[in-house]
């Protein structure tokens, strides 16, 4: 993973969402495979039907809503100083502590990470305001659910009705 170690946080670039997304997606292809990744996720959808996507976006969303101890980017969009955590160190969290916290990258991230490890295609919707300048606001995960892309996003009640299918910039993992 471009040499960095397994708990070196990833910096957010200044280049801007695109370079971002890149490492986003590097951090979910590495850890979608690790042994605790894959627990947790078979744990938190065992009582699904197997291969029901709906349930497993629906599972997976409420799991993290429950779990995750939600704080914004104190510069209200991505600064360089902005750290991601890639999802196996935010499962180390949980497994310490009972919860993680994070910003909405972090909850992208392991998200897309768990949809990952159920085979259900994901991918990030990056939100920009003028006041981004090149950079974003906030990011979420969309889970595809066999008909439909379905809006993972913390921030709204489940599922949100602006579900889309063409994002304005999206990675599909």
């Amino acid at each position: 993973m471009d040499g960095l170690t397994l708990r070196e946080p990833l910096i957010a670039y200044p280049g801007g969402i695109r370079q971002t997304i890149v490492r986003m997606k590097s951090a979910v292809a590495f850890a979608v495979v690790l042994p605790d990744v894959v627990t947790l996720t078979r744990d938190i959808t065992m009582d699904c039907r197997p291969n029901d996507a709906k349930a497993y976006i629906e599972r997976v969303y409420m799991w993290n809503r429950k779990m995750l101890k939600y704080f914004p980017d104190p510069a209200l969009f991505e600064s360089p100083t902005q750290r991601l955590v890639s999802p196996e160190v935010v499962i180390a969290e949980f497994r310490r502590r009972g919860f993680y916290t994070g910003n909405c990258a972090t909850l992208a991230m392991l998200e897309a990470c768990m949809l990952g490890v159920l085979a259900v295609p994901a991918r990030f919707v990056a939100i920009a305001t003028p006041r981004a300048k090149g950079s974003y606001n906030h990011v979420l995960t969309e889970g595809f659910n066999g008909a439909t892309w379905t809006s993972m996003d913390f921030l709204t009640r489940y599922p949100a009705p602006e579900s889309t299918t063409q994002p304005p910039l999206a990675w599909r993992v």
